[in-house]
């Protein structure tokens, strides 16, 4: 399970910096420290999240947020 972790940890980072390197205006949501790195939670700016989903089809995106009870 530690591999694991740490697979997932080093994919997240990659995605992460890819992410951060190339798209202005955009901020993580949440402490990037103190998460599940599975899960990255971007907020960007100037774009409607129906635009940003139809965009993306390659990966799992969302407009709203998840709520655990």
């Amino acid at each position: 399970m530690l591999f694991d972790n740490m697979h997932i940890k080093r994919l997240s980072d990659k995605l992460y910096n890819g992410i951060v390197d190339k798209i202005p205006h955009i901020e993580l949501n949440g402490d990037k420290e103190s998460r599940y790195a599975g899960n990255i939670n971007f907020s960007f700016s100037y774009v409607e999240g129906e635009s940003l989903i139809m965009a993306i089809k390659e990966m799992a995106v969302s407009s709203g947020y998840a709520l655990l009870i």
